[in-house]
């Protein structure tokens, strides 16, 4: 949060590239810095939470078998099993349990709870933390 009595546009640009959160001009109400505050505060906490769940996903998946990882993906690209098997030239009943396992150590319940947690695995983690 930067706050200032001496801003132009510039500096304001500036200040928001480099990180800033918010931009304040000098006098600001104070109700309007407690705000801003709380903001902050808020999306912090809200990222320090969706990264410990993405941790949480990463270990669950670091305990798949390199077998149960290449399934996975192959589920989560709408693969059936059927055609897993055929496609790994694997019987069904192999590839079933393997994608029940496959459940049981990510804890999700269907293959589209699956397949929402491996997107959000391969998705680029933003990094920008103002608190």
């Amino acid at each position: 949060i930067m706050l200032t009595a001496y801003a132009d546009v510039q500096i304001a640009v500036d200040a928001m590239r480099n990180g800033a959160w918010h931009f304040l001009e000098k006098p600001c109400r104070a109700s309007q810095m407690v705000s801003v505050v709380a903001d902050a505060i808020s999306w912090s906490r809200e990222r320090r939470i969706a990264h410990r769940q993405l941790e949480e996903w990463r270990r669950r998946f670091r305990l798949l078998t390199a077998r149960e990882a290449e399934i996975a993906q192959l589920l989560a690209a709408g693969q059936t099993a059927r055609d897993i098997a055929s496609l790994l030239r694997r019987s069904h009943h192999t590839v079933a349990h393997q994608r029940k396992s496959i459940l049981e150590k990510m804890e999700v319940e269907s293959v589209v709870d699956l397949t929402r947690i491996l997107m959000k695995l391969e998705a680029p983690e933003d990094d920008s933390d103002p608190a």
